[in-house]
């Protein structure tokens, strides 16, 4: 979603969204190093920040997308509904998986 809203910038059109997109990209990049927490064992700590970046994105942009949504001014900063719609959807997606995780990370730490 990101990258195709830099693609539109790039060639002249409307971003997808209001976000600047590579600062989108780089907010997801703390993901990075928090799965290798995972991947190496740091179990507590990937929980930890993991639950602290789902909710930090849960609010920030689920919320914020759908806040717009429902907003008397309409979506402004999006490319259009749809564009809103895509949007929230992956970050739902994305915090669902996510949440999914963290669960599964906490039945490892108990056992």
């Amino acid at each position: 979603f990101n990258l195709v809203s830099h693609a539109r910038i790039k060639q002249g059109m409307a971003p997808l969204m209001k976000t600047p997109p590579l600062a989108g990209i780089v907010v997801l990049s703390i993901f990075v190093p928090i799965i290798l927490l995972g991947l190496t064992g740091w179990l507590v700590s990937y929980l930890a920040l993991n639950f602290l970046v789902a909710a930090f994105i849960g609010y920030t942009s689920i919320f914020r997308h759908l806040k717009a949504l429902f907003s008397e001014r309409g979506p402004q900063g999006y490319s259009s509904v749809t564009a809103l719609l895509i949007g929230a959807g992956i970050n739902l997606f994305g915090v669902g998986v996510t949440t999914l995780a963290c669960i599964n990370a906490f039945g490892l730490l108990l056992g």
